[in-house]
């Protein structure tokens, strides 16, 4: 691993060393830990808006008109189920 440096606030700092104490974890593992989570979820949100954007690219998409159609079709009354 590798040392970096970061500055942060002093109320940030202090929710991670409060963080730190309540899981018996050093300030180290806990910017790490929320670090790694944080990436993996950005990787996968762009990931899915890749896909997305590569479905509506390929004509793949269900416009509004098409779900509140669908729904209806069902008996879902939408005009009662947003209020």
């Amino acid at each position: 691993m590798k040392p970096t440096s970061i500055r942060l606030d002093e109320a940030t700092l202090a929710s991670i060393d409060g963080m730190a104490q309540a899981l018996g974890r050093s300030r180290a593992w806990i910017i790490q830990d929320a670090l790694a989570k944080y990436l993996a979820h950005e990787t996968w949100f762009h990931e899915e808006v890749r896909k997305g954007q590569a479905d509506l690219a390929a004509g793949r998409a269900v416009t509004h008109g098409d779900v509140r159609d669908r729904l209806a079709a069902l008996g879902v009354d939408l005009d009662r189920a947003v209020r």
